[in-house]
């Protein structure tokens, strides 16, 4: 029965299953709290600097240093756990390829002696590599599930963004996978071939000078290893291009949510002051400077009440909610009764 290279890959997965699934969740649960420092930072605006509580303050600051705590202890040992198991696979996959060359009855293969230690040693170390891929896949999706159900939370908009938007960038990176595939499995064809005239030259070294074609040799394999240093730069710089589109798409993204979140935040339409547990109503930009310039118009022409209504009505502007109560405003000087003995006498006969 011949073993797929998909075989391989599943026979990794399935001796590492133990390791790979608890440095899966400790990278999960890294995530999780990577995404809850930026809403205890909210949390801590909104309860301890917006109300000037000190005690406020010293208790959320307190949670966000555990939440740091936490999320660094998750990474440093799931970390841990998916290094011993890469490093373990490949390991166990040379001796294997090893044990397959070695055995008595050989291999059937067209490769030479030097391409078979290429893929005993670095296709190894590449098919392990899985083992660091996949948590990576679940961390991110963990990421992406906290910060779409938290956006909607907040703002129906911004969390479809998150939602449409990750796998739209998905799909549009996936786009440059089979090209990174082929230039991949090109260099190592050649590093391959490079490896295997090696290989020949160092064993027959000796007779090549006793006929002479040493020199023959050595251009034979300084062509073979310039294709293979062409393919590695080629490989490599298609790789590099992929890393720095998917950065570049992935931060436009996050960026864009961030200025749309930032401008909502200032318009005060989402703005969501959080006061002992309650929601307070908010009070629009618009609306203050409008209410601050009816008090400097009410100052000019009476004079008396507006100053500390327009106090009033910047104060509950800047505590984020709330309405002023309506009060009525103090009796203008000229309007109050004159004495009693500059009064005008009253006509006879007037009626009561």
């Amino acid at each position: 029965m011949a073993i797929t290279g998909s075989r391989v890959l599943l026979d990794g997965i399935r001796r590492n299953r133990r390791w790979l699934t608890a440095g899966s969740a400790m990278y999960g649960g890294h995530q999780i709290c990577e995404a809850l420092v930026p809403v205890v930072i909210g949390v801590i605006i909104d309860r301890a600097v917006a109300t000037g509580d000190v005690g406020e303050l010293v208790r959320w600051l307190a949670v966000l240093a555990v939440l740091f705590v936490v999320l660094s202890l998750m990474w440093r040992f799931g970390a841990r756990l998916l290094t011993y198991a890469e490093a373990g696979e490949g390991c166990t996959l040379r001796v294997e390829v090893a044990g397959k060359i070695l055995q008595p009855r050989g291999i059937r293969t067209e490769l030479r002696s030097g391409e078979l230690l290429t893929i005993s040693s670095s296709d190894a170390d590449n098919a392990s590599y899985l083992l660091d891929y996949i948590p990576r896949i679940v961390a991110s999706l963990t990421a992406t599930a906290v910060c779409a159900v938290t956006l909607l939370l907040i703002n129906v908009p911004l969390g479809l963004a998150v939602v449409l938007g990750t796998p739209l960038v998905l799909v549009v990176l996936q786009l440059s996978a089979p090209l990174i595939t082929r230039r991949i499995q090109h260099q190592q064809e050649t590093a391959g071939e490079a490896a295997s005239v090696a290989t020949d030259l160092v064993a027959g070294l000796r007779p090549l000078r006793g006929i002479g074609a040493q020199d023959a040799a050595t251009q034979r394999y300084r062509d073979v290893s310039g294709r293979s240093l062409r393919a590695t730069l080629r490989a490599a710089r298609t790789q590099r291009g992929f890393e720095g589109v998917s950065a570049t798409i992935s931060n436009l993204l996050a960026a864009g949510i961030a200025i749309a979140a930032g401008w909502l935040a200032l318009d005060g339409a989402e703005h969501r002051a959080v006061r002992h547990g309650d929601r307070a109503r908010p009070v629009p930009r618009r609306a203050a400077r409008a209410a601050d310039r009816r008090a400097q118009l009410g100052r000019r022409g009476q004079g008396v009440g507006q100053p500390r209504r327009a106090g009033a009505v910047r104060a509950c502007a800047r505590a984020g909610g709330g309405t002023v109560p309506r009060r009525r405003a103090a009796r203008p000087r000229h309007h109050r009764p004159a004495p009693r003995e500059h009064r005008r006498p009253r006509p006879l006969g007037a009626g009561r």
